[in-house]
């Protein structure tokens, strides 16, 4: 009699959690439509419950023509309007040239990074590290625990200081399990942001026209691996 009790208990407690673990899953799909289509495992894999994102932006501010900062700004700005949308989304930048210059720490006020990003200036530094923006958000991202991390890099493919961004963000994906997106400056064939993305050219985008409203959808489905 006491193992047939001992049995329907064990029986009890199980179908219990099954609802349980059920349940929390369907209320994670509602928070989180962009999931509702993953397999499972996926979702496992990119530890993405409510989709809470956090971004750190490395803004090219290298040997760059003023035509080209103008519109990386502009892209730059528009891209936070559309991650404004989006619920749970960190955002930071930091500037890279010379030496890295803190934009914006890690933020979900976002009204005052689209300000921060529509004032960047020109800088015209004649030296830029891919690198050190790579080390730099890597630093800010580590500390993103429960969350997907991301990391969106512009440049025009100028590296001419620091060491290998190749295998600083190898280190980065290794640590964080956190995809690199890459905004080309120049075009598609951009060996040092084909490098960085591990010449995923999913996360490769070429910014050369001002008529970008199609690339920012782009770009924020990325993101959010839509």
């Amino acid at each position: 009699m006491n193992s047939s009790r001992s049995t329907y208990l064990l029986m009890a407690i199980c179908a219990y959690y099954a609802f349980f673990l059920s349940d929390r899953s369907v209320a994670a799909d509602a928070l989180c439509p962009e999931l509702t289509h993953v397999p499972k495992s996926e979702k496992t894999k990119r530890r993405l419950p409510s989709c809470p994102v956090s971004v750190c932006f490395g803004i090219d501010g290298g040997m760059l023509t003023r035509t080209q900062v103008r519109l990386q700004r502009n892209f730059f700005r528009d891209l936070l309007k559309s991650l404004s949308s989006r619920k749970n989304v960190k955002v930071a930048a930091v500037e890279f040239g010379a030496a890295n210059r803190r934009l914006f720490k890690l933020t979900s006020d976002l009204a005052e990074a689209i300000e921060i990003a529509s004032n960047i200036p020109f800088r015209g530094d004649k030296l830029a590290s891919v690198s050190s923006s790579i080390v730099y958000c890597d630093s800010i991202l580590r500390h993103e625990e429960n969350r997907s991390v991301r990391m969106v890099l512009f440049s025009d493919g100028t590296n001419n200081l620091g060491g290998s961004p190749e295998r600083r963000a190898e280190v980065f994906r290794k640590r964080a399990e956190g995809d690199i997106i890459a905004i080309s400056l120049t075009d598609s064939d951009n060996k040092i942001l084909k490098d960085v993305t591990a010449k995923n050219t999913r996360n490769i985008f070429v910014l050369d026209s001002d008529e970008y409203d199609p690339l920012i959808r782009k770009v924020t489905n990325r993101l959010f691996d839509v």
